[in-house]
């Protein structure tokens, strides 16, 4: 419901700058989208047609829709919207903050209407957000913005809020613009913030102790990938936000939310993050970023992997996912690096357990264990093969590892739970 608002919202400032630019009866409007990512194109644009519907507007009749995008190189979205100002379109409707800026470098005179989450201030594309001036107008997602009104809301929620801790896994969160936001916000309403930044499995359970330990008495979740992978909240990954950084930041992103959409079914979702992948990684390619754009290859080939496992494929699956790793291991983790995302050999022992090949999935997963120790997913990973392949002394080291390693926290976990009862029979 939530989306179907703001698509409505942003189909009515482009019908009230379709009235505003012109007002002739009668006309048929020619409207240019602009969207640079390709994942993004087809969900979008559904649902602009069908918001432009609900206001009388259809496709074909009254208006002629000019689609441009799909590509995530600045020069190619550049050549995209100089096209669009080529074929003199009544209005550009620019998605993302690489089409907005194509659309303002490409004319200062075709109305822009724009749907980004960058600040629009701040980059100078508009004077402000009441009087934006020039001719670019539009919605903003002010995600930034309203991490302080969060904290307002939670303290009219609970009364003599003091401490209010926040999970997030990136690590340098408090030089971000958002935590400045809420620490504007705690400081006036006289509550502290406890910032907790797991990088692992077992530091995610610790950070829930801490946060009982410390009395919190609210918690704040900034949405992660890495958040999302480590707990298997595949829907939470597949619904992940992509906020335009750099291209080997991006493509964890779309890495998570392909391994999200293919594990909840959704593999057209899963293909085109698979592509937007690709596109990434060309873009570090021909910016001469070779150690990045080969991080990006290993996770597009893992997610085409799973794609292709899903669909049956199991031979090119395999290949994929044992190319990913091969990769991986072939390449050094770099010092900007906290931890992988998620271990390839892991990543690889996961499928073979899935076609039933628990022998070559135990192999793997302690192969993982050299460069990747102590991870929950491996240790489970590997206890559920050894007890598939009926060898009880592994399933018992590798339970009593999990067990261990999550002692005191986060104990009903359901793999906890399955640990414990394997335990307690022997």
């Amino acid at each position: 419901m939530k989306v179907r608002i703001i698509l409505f919202t942003f189909a009515l400032v482009v019908w009230a700058t379709i009235h505003l630019a012109e007002a002739q009866s009668g006309k048929v409007h020619r409207i240019g989208l602009l969207i640079a990512a390709s994942n993004v194109i087809e969900p979008f644009t559904d649902a602009f047609r069908q918001g432009m519907r609900d206001l009388g507007y259809i496709e074909g009749k009254n208006i002629v829709l000019e689609i441009r995008g799909g590509e995530a190189e600045p020069a190619r979205i550049a050549d995209l919207a100089a096209e669009l100002v080529g074929l003199k379109v009544d209005i550009i409707v620019a998605v993302g903050g690489q089409a907005l800026h194509a659309a303002a470098k490409a004319t200062s005179t075709i109305p822009i209407v724009m749907r980004t989450e960058g600040d629009p201030v701040k980059s100078g594309l508009v004077a402000s957000l009441a009087r934006p001036g020039g001719n670019i107008t539009g919605v903003y997602a002010m995600s930034v913005e309203l991490s302080g009104k969060r904290l307002e809301l939670l303290a009219e929620v609970v009364p003599g809020l003091k401490r209010i801790a926040v999970l997030t896994t990136a690590s340098k969160f408090a030089a971000t613009d958002e935590y400045k936001d809420m620490e504007a916000a705690a400081r006036v309403l006289g509550a502290k913030l406890q910032i907790l930044t797991p990088l692992d499995p077992d530091t995610i359970d610790r950070a829930f102790l801490a946060i009982g330990k410390e009395g919190a008495q609210a918690l704040i979740v900034i949405p992660s990938p890495r958040y999302a992978i480590e707990r298997g909240a595949w829907a939470d990954a597949a619904a992940l936000e992509p906020r335009p950084s750099t291209p080997a930041a991006d493509a964890i992103t779309y890495f998570t939310r392909a391994m999200g959409a293919v594990r909840k079914g959704d593999t057209a979702s899963a293909q085109r993050d698979v592509e937007q992948l690709e596109s990434l990684k060309n873009t570090l390619t021909k910016s001469k970023q070779k150690y990045w754009a080969d991080q990006v290859e290993i996770q597009r080939r893992a997610a085409a992997a799973w794609v292709a496992q899903a669909e049956g494929k199991k031979n090119e699956a395999l290949k994929l996912m044992r190319s990913a790793a091969a990769l991986e291991d072939a390449s050094e983790k770099h010092v900007a690096m906290e931890n992988r995302l998620w271990p390839m050999r892991e990543l690889l022992g996961e499928m073979l357990l899935q076609l039933n090949e628990p022998a070559q999935a135990l192999k793997e997963f302690e192969a993982s264990f050299k460069a990747a120790p102590n991870r929950f997913r491996g240790y489970y990973g590997a206890a559920k093969a050894a007890e598939r392949l009926g060898d009880e002394k592994k399933t018992k080291i590798y339970y009593e590892k999990l067990v261990e390693l999550c002692r005191q926290a986060d104990t009903e976990r359901p793999e906890m739970v399955e640990a414990k009862a394997f335990l307690a029979k022997k």
